[in-house]
């Protein structure tokens, strides 16, 4: 009894801080009370208000019926072709997706197909184009009887281009005779010399081991460049350089300059060879030092390197 009385003896001061504590937690739950009226009337017990709710369900489900119907359709449609499909020959290594969609492919597979030739994939037999994902074991066999690849030219080397030989394993006695795709392009002899700066796709698709795609990329590269002050340059793009530079000469007097003291950042920074904070450097020195008559004052800024500033002097002007 002496330990029970102990535990529960409490001092005056203890006693008024316990009622203290019991009446705030009565006035904050009064006050809660009165403050929430909607909780005491519970209106689920309304029939009014349980047939809103379930209205209001209702067209939550069929909105998201709709959703999924269209959603579906969306993936459906993704796996025909808009039109109905055109079969002719084609050469997988050379077609563009508007040819590839023409023979049945969908867009999504056309995409596959190029993206797939743009990482240097090249397809040496029919029997490889079954490897793009998405190809089915139908559709395959649909486009086989006009799947040409075409011969390429014995020099090609094979960092530039693989030598792809036509297929003469097929024993199909029902295949259709061949039909050629289209005039093959004459290639020039060792020795050629051609202007990088100057030539178009049709004259370096004309280099042996050169087809649509590296042209392309050389002409779109030059473009964003402004011109190339030198063959090495292809390796940006992933070329052998080694190998296409005894076809190539370069007139520098035809690249075009971009002005360091003009252009902002935004325009400063699409050219290959600044980048963000090379471009916010360039902009910030003009700003605090005025023009600028060389590249002198970033040979120590932290944001360019010598390599940097020696391929930029071909690109800048100051005037």
């Amino acid at each position: 009894m002496k330990l029970f009385r102990d535990f529960f003896f409490y001092t005056r001061n203890q006693r008024r801080g316990i009622l203290l504590l019991v009446a705030a937690i009565v006035a904050v739950w009064t006050v809660n009370w009165w403050l929430r009226p909607a909780e005491r009337s519970f209106p689920q017990t309304d029939a009014a208000y349980m047939d809103s709710l379930m209205a209001d369900y209702k067209d939550f489900l069929a909105s998201v019926k709709y959703q999924d119907s269209i959603q579906e359709q969306r993936f459906k449609s993704q796996d025909k072709p808009a039109s109905q499909p055109e079969l002719r020959p084609f050469d997988p290594n050379e077609a563009d997706s508007a040819q590839l969609c023409r023979i049945g492919l969908p867009g999504w597979m056309a995409r596959n197909v190029v993206r797939y030739r743009q990482k240097g994939g090249v397809f040496r037999k029919p029997e490889d184009f079954r490897r793009i994902y998405g190809m089915t074991d139908e559709r395959f066999e649909t486009l086989r009887p006009y799947i040409r690849i075409a011969r390429r030219d014995t020099a090609t080397t094979p960092a530039i281009a693989d030598k792809i030989q036509p297929d003469t394993t097929s024993k199909d006695s029902t295949r259709k005779p061949t039909i050629p795709l289209f005039q093959h392009v004459r290639k020039y002899p060792a020795g050629t010399i051609i202007e990088l700066n100057q030539a178009d796709t049709t004259e370096l698709k004309k280099i042996p081991g050169v087809g649509s795609v590296i042209a392309r990329m050389i002409v779109k590269y030059r473009t964003r460049l402004g011109g190339y002050y030198s063959v090495s340059q292809l390796k940006d793009i992933r070329l052998r350089a080694d190998l296409l530079e005894p076809w190539f000469s370069v007139d520098t007097t035809a690249i075009k300059r971009i002005n360091l003291n003009r252009g902002g950042t935004a325009s400063l920074r699409r050219h290959p060879y600044i980048n963000f904070y090379q471009a916010r450097a360039i902009v910030e020195w003009r700003k605090e030092h005025g023009p600028l008559k060389d590249l002198t004052p970033f040979e120590q800024h932290p944001d360019f390197t010598k390599e940097d500033l020696e391929r930029l002097r071909h690109y800048v002007c100051y005037e």
